[in-house]
């Protein structure tokens, strides 16, 4: 078992190993006890976490919003996927994986994100399909269907991305650590 790795209280300390990036919490959840955020969780997934939620919330509502104005379950839900995958590129870029980000072009960068995201694209919108067809209450609450969509292509997407700006961001396309 691996033991946890902590930041140093000041700067007189230095830790016995190097803390992998993104594993140190960022300084607004120092409040927060150490149960709600078990050690073993990287600090990395949790703000992948957070952006994954606010993504949510921007894809159900721009789903809500796209069947109003007359688009259909499956154009909708494209059009708010496209949307919300661009948006996941810029706040995991600069919040989740801030450490290490690439230096290239940013439309290449952008492009191989969506590429890249594409497998868990394929299952977030399959579950949503499956889920739109199969429950009359999903029909009512597509918000449920994205929900159950954005649960499955979590993991890969998480890394996926993980994997994607760690490339990107060492010289000669190395990864940093484990994938």
């Amino acid at each position: 078992m691996q033991e946890p790795i902590s930041a140093p209280t000041d700067s007189s300390q230095s830790p016995s190993k190097e803390i992998p990036p993104g594993n140190t919490p960022p300084r607004f959840f120092d409040w927060l006890p150490g149960w709600i955020i078990p050690a073993w969780i990287p600090w990395e997934f949790v703000r992948f976490g957070m952006v994954g939620t606010l993504a949510f919330v921007i894809d159900a509502s721009l789903l809500r919003l796209l069947l109003l104005v007359g688009f259909g379950f499956y154009s909708g839900r494209a059009v708010s996927f496209l949307v919300v995958a661009t948006g996941t590129w810029i706040l995991n870029r600069s919040f989740t994986f801030r450490g290490n980000i690439g230096r290239g072009k940013l439309r290449g960068e952008w492009a191989g994100y969506l590429g890249l995201m594409a497998l868990g694209g394929a299952v977030n919108y399959g579950v949503y399909a499956l889920a739109i067809e199969n429950s009359a209450l999903i029909r009512q609450h597509p918000e449920l269907g994205v929900a159950l969509g954005a649960l499955a292509g979590m993991m890969i997407n998480y890394w996926s991305a993980r994997t994607w700006f760690r490339r990107n961001g060492q010289p000669g396309g190395k990864t940093s650590g484990r994938p």
